[in-house]
Parts: structure tokens; sequence; C-alpha cells
């Protein structure tokens, strides 16, 4: 009896092959934005790293993540609604023998809307938090200006109020430089001198006349 060697013999693709080769097909057609929000973690921490080229701008990663979690939301959950309302009529369809590869695929379509969803709200509340800490020190910085702009302004008046007062203290100053430089005469001195039992403060302010009078000479003859 002849037979077919192993190598030689055509193997029929099964039905499990082509259920697996069908599943690869469709997930390689998903949306690469949804398989990103899948992989965000559902967490309660407020920070998230994220790896990029270093070649991108922070900025322009920044603002692409923050538009993909405000707009991507939206949309997966509207999907997932849609995707709910599909699955409903289909649930009749497990009491049956059939393959029930639409259920399959709409129950899938519901749990990645559902994960890419929670991926997106995690990402808002990431950037939330992040605008809360720029708008707080944002708003302390502000205080800050406002009160060193009050504290000068303090400073300013402060001088201002003392401006006058050092006004007349150089007039006042200067006023009794003036008086210092009015000759006294010689009876103002014989009268201290004799109320103060001072004998030789007459001959003192003579010499200290005849040193200014001989000081003023040598500058005018100079």
């Amino acid at each position: 009896m002849w037979r077919t060697p192993p190598s030689l013999s055509v193997s029929q693709p099964s039905v499990k092959q082509s259920v697996i080769r069908l599943a690869t097909s469709v997930l390689s057609r998903e949306d690469p934005t949804e398989s990103f929000l899948k992989a965000v973690p559902r967490s309660n921490s407020l920070s998230l790293e994220i790896i990029y080229p270093a070649s991108l701008n922070q900025v322009l990663v920044r603002r692409r993540l923050r538009t993909i979690a405000l707009t991507r939301a939206h949309y997966h959950r509207r999907s997932l609604m849609g995707w709910g309302l599909i699955c409903l009529p289909q649930l009749p369809l497990m009491l049956t023998p059939f393959p029930n590869l639409t259920l399959y695929y709409s129950v899938y379509r519901l749990m990645s809307h559902y994960q890419a969803l929670g991926g997106a709200l995690s990402l808002q509340s990431v950037f939330t938090h992040a605008d809360r800490l720029q708008l707080r020190a944002l708003t302390l910085r502000h205080e800050l200006q406002l009160q060193l702009q009050h504290e000068e302004q303090l400073r300013e008046q402060r001088r201002q109020r003392w401006r006058p007062w050092r006004k007349h203290k150089a007039g006042s100053s200067s006023s009794s430089k003036q008086g210092w430089r009015t000759p006294v005469s010689d009876e103002a001195i014989a009268a201290v001198s004799s109320r103060y039992s001072l004998p030789s403060l007459q001959e003192y302010v003579g010499r200290i006349r005849a040193r200014a009078s001989a000081r003023e000479a040598a500058q005018t003859t100079a």
C-alpha cells in the first residue's frame, strides 16, 4: 500500500489555524494610539514616566499627549457605549452550539475601548495635576512680586517722610555755622570770664583772633 511521505503531503488549514490567522489580522489593524492608551497604567499615582526619542522636543511631546488624552477619551467613551449595545443582541448566541466569533470580537472591542478609556483618563489626571502645580507656582510667584512691590512702596513712603526732616536739619546746621562765623564782642568775653572765673579767657581769645587774621592775610597774599 502506497503512502504519501509527510514532507509531500499537503496540509489543509484547520479551523483553529484559520481563527488564529483571523485574530492576528484583526489585532494588526488596531489603532496604534489605542494600543498606547491600553498600555498606560491605571493607578492613583499623579506622575507618569514617558519614554520618547531624544530628537523630539519635550514640549511637543507633552502637547501631543495632552491632545490624545482629551480627544481619545471622548472617542473611546462613545465606542464603549456602541459596542455595548452591539453585544446585547448577541448574548443569546452563547446558548447555541455555533461558533460565536462575532460575539467574541464584540466583547474584545468592548474591553479594548474600556482599557483605552482608562488610559486616557489616567493621562488626563496626570496633566490636570501638573496644571494645578504650575498654576500654584505662578500664583505664588505673582504674590511674591506683589509683596516685593508693596515693600518697595513702603520704603519709598518712609524716604519721602524723612526727607523734609533732613532738609530742616541741613538748614539748621547751615544757620548754626553762619552764626559761629559772627565775631564775639569783647564785652561778652569779659562777662563770660568774670562769671566762670576764667582770667586767661581774654588772652586765649586774643591769640585765636591773631592766628585767624594771620591766616586770612596769608590766603589773600597767596
